[in-house]
């Protein structure tokens, strides 16, 4: 299984070791269309790496990307684009484009799935999970992108596949733990 380091105040990133003094700590954004208007907004203003000096940002993103079904092109070409970067860490936002058309349980699973997926590809095995963001169009969606963000804040431990499967079957206490937590942001 992957590590999952979620941006929550319980862990927080982990140093990365760069043993390649010429070489600076390669990160890539990977996302649908807010990781392309994140990109060409760092472009206009002309912030090269996000303001930090001894690491390269890259973005990998396609506009309307799902997780769903698991071999669309889509996901493909990030998963071909970050290998393409050879990454120290990826910062995965994705899964507001799957909401429409699957459970929150599957969204969560998906999403971990990804994560493996990305993971393999980076040499730290490190993906930071963004949240889902609410969106006004679908506000009907509102408590899927809070139970999912809930589920993703919580560390995940080596295993966690597990529990994301666990959820795709609704168990009754799921409504009342989600409930309990709350919005937060990660």
């Amino acid at each position: 299984m992957a590590q999952s380091v979620l941006g929550s105040g319980q862990g927080g990133v982990p140093a990365l070791v760069n043993h390649d003094p010429v070489r600076r700590v390669c990160v890539v954004l990977v996302g649908h269309s807010y990781v392309r208007r994140f990109h060409q907004y760092t472009r206009r203003i002309r912030q090269r790496n996000l303001g930090f000096y001894d690491v390269e940002v890259r973005s990998v993103f396609v506009g309307g990307a799902r997780l769903h079904p698991p071999d669309n092109d889509s996901r493909r070409r990030m998963i071909q684009g970050v290998a393409g970067y050879c990454p120290d860490l990826i910062f995965l936002h994705i899964g507001e484009n799957d909401l429409r058309l699957r459970s929150r349980y599957h969204i969560l699973s998906d999403i971990l799935t990804f994560v493996d997926e990305l993971a393999r590809l980076c040499s730290s095995h490190i993906v930071i999970v963004g949240q889902l963001m609410h969106f006004p169009v679908n506000w009907q969606l509102a408590d899927d992108v809070d139970f999912v963000n809930v589920c993703l804040e919580q560390d995940l431990p080596p295993g966690a596949r597990s529990v994301a499967q666990a959820a795709c079957t609704p168990p009754v206490a799921a409504p009342a733990w989600h409930t309990a937590r709350g919005r937060r942001s990660h």
